[in-house]
């Protein structure tokens, strides 16, 4: 067992007899933003809780181009090139069940589905999130209602029991399970290009209602909001790195950085944080954590 998964499982305990304490769940797969956590986790000595979704990294590679074993040696690249100890790092996943293959019937998504969560622990993943709560192609009703509750638990039942075979023949402990819905569907951040978006409508158009001013409102600022399906475009990494050589070149005035990142501004006014633009990125990612992690204390 590792310490990463023995401090879990503590802070799981202290929990449950307290009411207090928590994990801060890392649920992204962008370089910087798993480099910015890996470095603020070696800051702060604290262990590090990554979760892909079953919808950006699968068996057969997700929207990222990753696979759960090549998502882990990501993340062990990172952790071992700022020294951070990699069993401080947990790995985890997030919405594992037949998300991604709704279109299909029962049984080819949840063999699917089955081949998810036995590819993650194969990986190391040691937290599971198990979701089997979405209507399948077949199945009664319509998606606007929830499922047959003894549907759910029984397509759950097969998820958990790939995940005790895999961790079986692995020979190692069982994972941590987080079992149901009560959290928000996988979901993303802000877009990134939105004139590339639109022309793309497979990963946001469920999510948005209304007209077209509607939509590109919701694209932008809705809580269902989808650019993590897009920055592993190749033309968007090139937008973002032609970005950071501009940035580079033509070095943003202070008066301007502390109208939209005010307190990064302050940081650099305070001697604490470099005028370099990656850095801003990474103290803007890290600040976020922040938030969560104060509220796990």
């Amino acid at each position: 067992m590792s310490e990463g998964r023995e401090e879990i499982l503590a802070i799981l305990k202290s929990n449950r007899a307290t009411g207090r304490g928590g994990v801060t769940a890392v649920c992204s797969a962008h370089p910087m933003v798993l480099e910015a956590c890996v470095e603020q986790a070696k800051e702060q000595d604290s262990i590090l809780l990554i979760e892909s979704t079953s919808n950006q990294v699968d068996q057969f590679g997700g929207y990222t181009g990753m696979t759960p074993a090549s998502f882990h040696a990501v993340v062990q690249q990172l952790a071992d090139a700022h020294g951070l100890p990699i069993d401080r790092a947990i790995l985890g996943g997030d919405h594992l069940g037949p998300n991604r293959w709704r279109g299909l019937g029962e049984d080819e998504a949840m063999a699917n589905a089955a081949g998810l969560v036995r590819s993650c622990v194969q990986a190391g993943y040691e937290k599971l999130h198990l979701d089997a709560s979405m209507r399948l192609a077949g199945d009664p009703g319509i998606d606007s209602e929830p499922m047959v509750e003894e549907v759910v638990a029984e397509r759950t039942a097969m998820l958990a029991r790939a995940a005790e075979e895999a961790a079986k023949e692995n020979g190692g402990s069982p994972p941590v399970y987080v079992i149901g819905t009560e959290v928000p569907v996988p979901g993303g951040a802000r877009l990134p290009e939105e004139r590339i978006v639109p022309k793309d409508p497979a990963h946001w158009k469920p999510y948005s209602v209304g007209g077209e001013e509607e939509q590109r409102l919701s694209r932008i600022f809705g809580y269902h909001d989808r650019s993590r399906y897009y920055w592993a475009l190749p033309h968007l990494r090139d937008r973002l790195e032609m970005l950071f050589a501009n940035l580079s070149a033509w070095p943003v005035p202070l008066t301007l950085l502390s109208q939209y990142l005010p307190r990064q501004y302050e940081a650099i006014r305070e001697g604490v944080l470099a005028r370099k633009h990656r850095d801003w990125v990474w103290h803007r990612i890290q600040e976020t954590v922040e938030v969560y992690a104060r509220a796990c204390q």
